[in-house]
């Protein structure tokens, strides 16, 4: 039964996560996913994200348990799988919301893009139709799109249409369902051959391509077939549960005369640039290879910090103010609602958990007698290092202390539910994401005449006690099972738009970012010196300042317009407040760096959590996320 059902795993969560990553590869979004402005997606149900559910009369729809169990709420959203499919996927690498179903709101414009997807859908016009079952064909989804193109050319103008249209992904996914039609009606399979039939496939799919062509589509990602025979579906069907054979040799030959058309497409069109995926190759090495995908899975993260990870633990914290429960807080995010999270979207902490094909690790406060054994998030707005910080009327948080404390518990039901090796192996694997520190020198600033404040003690001597702080909780994580650290520097808090705010010429807070420059380099020497100590921690270690003051003097560079001003809130530069129901807000978040006076959008949240995971020194040390987790 394990073994089933970590294969399931791999074909659910690795065969999307595969793909997308072929698709970065290929198309360098790495450097160019600021520059992306839509995806259009067109093809079948491992793309579809809903619009199955609007099509009335039809049983193909995924609407219901235990499809989205792992879903953001776990819950059915029309998606055929277990989570999220390949289109969230493709979105997140890009930086764009993932494209809505057209069938949702067929009036719309859709300036980010859209999905046409259709379960059960194919080349063929026919494939998927029958008693109780009806999709979009790719033909209907052409025509969908012809809509939209229109509805662009009169809101852009025919110049901005095709800017638009030029500088967007074109992603077709499709050829799965009108292969396995040909295998189950004698019909089909006695009136042509496997070689007529995927040559009247490609012909469907060139003259469909040309359309697009014809109306602004300049960048296409198009994925072959993978191995169909291997499904379970096919396993089934034979007695020793071997793949079918002849299903998976006609979706080579499919691939074979797709890749030749493509590149015939390419010398047609000059001005068409593609990405073809070699599907098939990527699911015969994980199934050829399966060990090799799941030996460098995380079962687990478990974060503490301050508010930029923070998933709703605040809003259980009963007589406190510090909050993220409201509009316009969470407008970007799945379902356009509040979550808590101190962002207009996503924040680093689901970013994190996409990197590595995991749900976001829920708030602890939402259920304290959990085990999570997918981990846990302790983080708090507005918590530091001093259990002092982000206290006051009407404020209340979690310090790092507390967060440690609630850890232990977690650690403890661990032990009595896995025993202490299964405990201490699973934790050993499982990532623990520190991000705290900004509440602390925002306070010290702040509150000269206390303890702590400006008034009392150097700049040298807080960084000092802080790092201190840290180290003694690090230490007690390390004794509670935690080997794999990714600790997160502080960012040039003095150019947020808060401290701009304070400042006549709306220049940067110097003191302050000398003082987060201080804690950084003594947070780099505190770590090694611990690696050197607990000879089994490895960690990866952000420096978050650089990177963030090479987007604020080079924003271009990144896709940001605005990098002074905060989306969300009132008064000048829109720092006066917060960003609450009162507030205005920007229509254009992925134009902006910072989505309230301290907090980021969720498009540089993605840009941070892209270079954390797959960056290199100098900012980045001493290795990456993603070497972090293969060790």
């Amino acid at each position: 039964m394990a073994s089933s059902n970590s294969s399931s795993t791999i074909m659910t969560t690795s065969f999307g996560f595969m793909i997308s990553l072929a698709f970065i590869f290929a198309f360098k979004l790495s450097e160019a996913q600021s520059s992306v402005p839509a995806v259009y997606v067109l093809g079948d149900s491992l793309m579809d994200v809903g619009n199955n559910n609007h099509i009335q009369g039809s049983v193909l729809k995924a609407n219901y348990p235990y499809n989205g169990v792992d879903y953001t709420d776990h819950k059915p959203t029309g998606r055929f799988s277990n989570g999220k499919n390949t289109a969230d996927l493709i979105a997140e690498k890009v930086g764009v919301p993932t494209s809505p179903p057209y069938l949702s709101n067929t009036n719309d414009v859709f300036l980010q893009g859209v999905s046409f997807a259709s379960g059960g859908s194919g080349l063929f016009n026919s494939t998927g139709q029958g008693f109780l079952k009806k999709t979009i064909s790719l033909s209907a989804q052409v025509d969908y799109y012809t809509t939209v193109h229109h509805r662009l050319v009169q809101q852009l103008g025919a110049d901005g249409a095709q800017q638009h249209l030029s500088k967007s992904i074109f992603v077709v996914v499709i050829g799965s369902n009108d292969v396995f039609a040909y295998f189950e009606d004698d019909d089909i399979k006695n009136s042509k051959t496997p070689d007529q039939y995927t040559h009247e496939m490609i012909t469907i799919l060139q003259g469909l391509i040309t359309q697009l062509h014809s109306m602004g589509a300049r960048k296409l990602v198009v994925s072959g077939l993978p191995m169909l025979g291997c499904t379970p579906a096919q396993r089934f069907g034979s007695s020793t549960e071997d793949c079918n054979s002849d299903m998976n040799n006609m979706a080579s030959s499919y691939n074979q005369k797709l890749s030749s058309m493509l590149s015939g497409l390419q010398s047609s069109f000059n001005d068409i640039s593609y990405s073809y995926i070699d599907t098939f190759a990527v699911l015969n090495d994980i199934i050829e290879n399966a060990a090799n995908y799941e030996g460098q899975s995380v079962p687990a993260i478990y974060i503490l910090g301050d508010s930029l990870m923070d998933v709703g633990n605040n809003n259980y914290i009963n007589g406190s103010l510090l909050k993220a429960n409201y509009p316009y807080n969470g407008i970007d995010y799945p379902g356009g609602k509040p979550t808590g999270r101190f962002c207009n979207g996503k924040n680093s902490a689901d970013f994190f958990a996409d990197k590595v094909g995991l749900p976001t690790a829920p708030p602890y406060l939402s259920n304290t007698g959990d085990v999570f054994l997918k981990g846990v998030s302790f983080a708090s707005g507005g918590s530091g290092l001093f259990n002092s910080t982000g206290q006051g009327l009407l404020r209340k948080t979690l310090s790092l202390t507390q967060q440690v404390d609630y850890y232990s518990m977690v650690h403890d039901r661990l032990v009595q539910q896995l025993g202490a090796a299964g405990a201490q192996q699973h934790l050993s694997r499982s990532l623990f994401v520190i991000v705290i520190g900004s509440n602390d020198v925002f306070a010290y600033f702040d509150n000269g005449n206390n303890r702590n404040g400006k008034n009392k003690v150097t700049p040298d001597q807080y960084v000092d006690q802080m790092i201190t702080i840290l180290q003694g909780l690090v230490q007690k994580l390390h004794s509670l099972g935690a080997r794999k650290f990714v600790v997160i520097g502080l960012a040039s808090l003095g150019c947020t738009p808060a401290q701009r705010f304070n400042s006549n010429t709306e220049d940067c807070n110097s003191d302050m970012n000398t003082m987060a420059i201080k804690y950084n380099q003594k947070l780099t020497a505190m770590l090694s010196g611990l690696q050197s100590n607990l000879h089994d921690i490895n960690y990866t270690y952000f420096d978050t300042y650089p990177v963030l003051y090479d987007i604020i003097q080079n924003p271009a560079n990144y896709g940001f317009a605005e990098v002074k001003a905060a989306c969300c809130g009132l008064g000048k530069l829109n720092a006066g407040a917060f960003c609450t129901p009162l507030a205005v807000y920007c229509p254009n978040r992925t134009d902006h760096l910072f989505w309230d006076k301290v907090h980021p959008t969720q498009q540089a949240a993605s840009i941070l959590v892209n270079t954390i995971y797959s960056g290199s020194p100098p900012h980045v040390t001493p290795m990456n996320v993603q070497q972090l987790i293969a060790l």
